[in-house]
């Protein structure tokens, strides 16, 4: 539980730097805007997916794909891979606390 609302935070703020990548993007650096939008519709459709078990499975690919859509710029490339860095501890961090929450004896799903 904890885990997803870790993963979640993570995917919010990533979409609102995303969104705000965008103008300057297209203003400063004459890029292409559409997959910086494409990117920002599927982490819109990865939060709300995060309900679903199969929601982390589809942040993760979401995450990555945000690295490689990223490779022309470089500083939207370390940006991502911060991004990426912060869901990693996000995911990991939360089943921890999870796991301290239930108890030594339960299972993680």
């Amino acid at each position: 539980m904890m885990a997803r609302r870790l993963a979640m935070a993570v995917l919010v703020v990533h979409i609102i730097v995303i969104a705000l990548a965008i103008p300057v993007a297209v203003a400063a650096l004459q890029q292409d805007f559409r997959p910086l939008l494409i990117l920002l519709i599927l982490q819109v459709l990865a939060v709300g997916a995060l309900r679903t078990t199969r929601g982390v499975m589809f942040g993760w690919a979401v995450e990555l794909l945000a690295v490689g859509l990223a490779f022309g710029n470089w500083a939207l490339f370390g940006l991502n891979l911060i991004f990426l860095a912060l869901w990693f501890l996000g995911i990991r961090w939360g089943n921890r606390i999870d796991h301290l929450r239930d108890g030594p004896g339960t299972v993680d799903v």
